[in-house]
């Protein structure tokens, strides 16, 4: 962060807000680090959707390069296998006449209802995405703040997936427990690379779209 620091403050006039997520899938925890970024929200597969807490620093370009600066700090939190972590802009949550706070609780239990119960695969998130850019922002055709939402899908633990939780002959839903099954639902490392694929959907402005993107 420091570096990207650095970089921004060579812009002229520039003030960026910046955060990043290192998903550590041996420890099931996540490291962030956030420049004046909003909170990370995650949905792990047993529980409601929370807000990765961490400590925030100053926007990306505050820092006098040539002075000692405001440093930045990160933290480490769980992040169990088969979370889903969501990364937006304020252009999502900021409604006039309505504090970002609530409208930032209001997109976790958004998050929180539109996947619970069912798996974060690329169909499910790009749903949740367009779901979500079609009803937190105000009117997008008046909107003059850009709206982006990542969402991503982290892998179950092989061996686990989700399996149908209705007998009722209704549309099955499957479930984020991790019901061990015999075999795995989401992308597993490659045998011959040490590499993840994470299922990703990344909505912006009123398009959503659902792609699979390489992870280290």
């Amino acid at each position: 962060m420091t570096g990207l620091d650095a970089f921004v403050a060579d812009l002229a006039d520039q003030l960026v807000t910046c955060v990043y997520l290192v998903v550590d899938q041996s420890t099931h925890e996540v490291t962030l680090c956030s420049a004046g970024h909003l909170p990370v929200i995650a949905l792990p597969p047993d529980g409601p959707a929370r807000m990765l807490q961490t400590p925030v620093g100053v926007p990306l370009g505050v820092n006098d390069p040539c002075g000692a600066g405001v440093p930045f700090q990160q933290a480490t939190r769980p992040a169990p296998l088969g979370t889903t972590p969501a990364i937006y802009t304020d252009g999502l949550v900021e409604r006039p006449g309505t504090d970002i706070e609530t409208q930032i609780h209001t997109l976790a239990r958004t998050l929180d209802t539109a996947l619970k119960g069912v798996p974060a695969d690329q169909e499910s998130l790009d749903q949740t995405a367009d779901l979500l850019i079609k009803t937190l922002p105000p009117d997008t055709a008046t909107h003059d703040d850009d709206v982006t939402l990542l969402l991503i899908g982290l892998p179950m633990p092989e061996g686990e997936a989700f399996v149908p939780d209705r007998c009722d002959g209704g549309p099955l839903r499957p479930r984020r427990d991790g019901v061990p099954v015999s075999a795995p639902a989401r992308a597993a490392p490659a045998a011959d690379s040490d590499r993840n694929l994470y299922i990703c959907s990344v909505g912006i402005a009123t398009v959503s779209r659902a792609v699979a993107v390489p992870c280290s």
